[in-house]
């Protein structure tokens, strides 16, 4: 089996580079200079070369960046790798751990920090809880209709700082559906930090037949993605981290919002920076919901 993927691999890329030796317009895409336009996921879809590709079933494909960053070769998911990455996630969430304190408002269910048994990643998680006057209505449209450059970042470099998002370039790769995507993001630096994220939004009535909606992204690969990455020492991948929102409706005017975070990090002084920038992701969402409320009311 492995041999056979290895196989289909260089065919592929054989494929890849017979396309530029040709030079038709299609296989040679040259990717401008970034200028960043607020968008939503699916404004950014359709503009998508990528996307494109894929409804065209190609097996893959050379992903390029818009400042000159290194490419990589992608496989798409299949529509059951995709399902099976964001069903292992939603399981590994588990109910709420204690409260342990609030800030900002929100309640804090910390979790301790534990260690990927497969991959030997650190890995600090986290869960944050209100509840707010706000509709479930309004609530999914602030986060459907939001700026994809400017969603929470998965994961982050060690010495990368907040306020420097002009180095973050995101990128739809595939669209199965309006509400399931997988993308890629890269952080520029000497070293390019980069993951692919899959996002889902599920609406849904949960098990007691109350209305919510879900808000998953989660970094994830396949076998043939993982094998065809090559390893480089300008290029590291990040895994072990997402997030998920869960919006579940009170009544017609309020919502209990569910935040869960988790990363890989590197020590434990780096799990509690990350507990900073997430308390202050959960900050600027609540002012943002108010503003939203405010705007949609006026």
């Amino acid at each position: 089996m492995r041999e056979k993927l290895l196989l289909k691999q260089e065919l592929y890329r054989h494929e890849y580079f017979l396309g530029i030796a040709s030079k038709t317009p299609e296989s040679v895409v040259v990717v401008p200079k970034e200028k960043k336009i607020p968008q939503s996921v699916l404004d950014a879809s359709k503009k998508s070369r990528w996307v494109a590709y894929a409804r065209r079933e190609q097996y893959g494909w050379c992903v390029n960046f818009p400042n000159e960053e290194p490419s990589f070769f992608f496989y798409p998911f299949t529509r059951e790798e995709f399902d099976g990455v964001i069903k292992t996630t939603l399981a590994g969430l588990g109910t709420d751990p204690l409260v342990v304190g609030k800030i900002f408002g929100w309640n804090v269910h910390p979790a301790p920090l534990t260690r990927n048994a497969e991959t030997g990643s650190l890995v600090t998680h986290v869960r944050l809880t209100t509840r707010v006057k706000c509709s479930l209505k309004d609530a999914d449209a602030m986060v459907s209709s939001s700026d994809v450059n400017s969603w929470p970042l998965l994961t982050t470099p060690t010495a990368w700082r907040r306020g420097d998002e002009t180095s973050v370039s995101t990128q739809v790769l595939q669209q199965f559906d309006l509400n399931s995507h997988v993308l890629v993001t890269n952080i520029c630096g000497q070293v390019h930090f980069r993951y692919v994220h899959l996002d889902l939004r599920w609406p849904r009535e949960n098990e007691n037949g109350i209305r919510e909606v879900l808000y998953v992204a989660v970094v994830g690969d396949t076998e043939a993605n993982a094998q065809a990455r090559e390893s480089r020492t300008d290029v590291q991948w990040a895994r072990d981290s997402g997030y998920c929102i869960r919006f579940t409706e009170v009544n017609e005017t309020t919502i209990d919002v569910t935040y869960d975070r988790w990363s890989q990090s590197e020590s434990e002084n780096q799990a509690q920076e990350l507990f900073v920038d997430w308390a202050q992701v959960v900050c600027r969402w609540s002012q943002r919901a108010t503003s939203f409320k405010l705007i949609q009311s006026g």
